[in-house]
């Protein structure tokens, strides 16, 4: 039962065709051409793909280019307005701290407290001589 079978019990059939070598369905000369031309036709199609992205290319780095421009004037101006926010809030905080009132009516107005004097300060030379204030 488990000899060995031969191989037309298995289906398949040895035939001396499959043997035989195919031939290819053109000569080797022409095999060659077409080769040939399909090489050519792909390093066309590459260059021409290559000169497409390098026109592209060469057309994006000025846009790019102007593009950074602008963003550093962008960034810039960002960085100077920043500053004066920060110089103005502080300014603000300031005007509206309690602790500080007096201190800034002082220098708006003008205005002393009762208890304070003013001292103005003379040269030597301009000093009143004492008979011309008792006049």
């Amino acid at each position: 039962m488990h000899a060995a079978q031969s191989p037309t019990a298995t289906g398949v059939v040895a035939s001396p065709i499959s043997r035989r070598r195919r031939r290819s369905p053109l000569p080797r000369p022409r095999r060659r051409l077409v080769h040939t031309l399909e090489l050519t036709a792909t390093l066309a199609i590459n260059g021409l793909l290559m000169t497409v992205a390098v026109v592209t290319l060469s057309r994006l780095v000025p846009h790019y280019q102007a593009q950074r421009q602008q963003f550093q004037q962008v960034n810039s101006a960002l960085r100077a307005t920043k500053a004066d926010m920060a110089a103005l809030q502080a300014e603000f905080s300031r005007h509206f701290d309690p602790a500080q009132a007096t201190q800034i009516m002082q220098e708006q107005s003008g205005w002393t407290t009762p208890s304070e004097r003013q001292i103005v300060w003379i040269s030597p030379g301009e000093a009143p001589h004492p008979s011309q204030g008792s006049q």
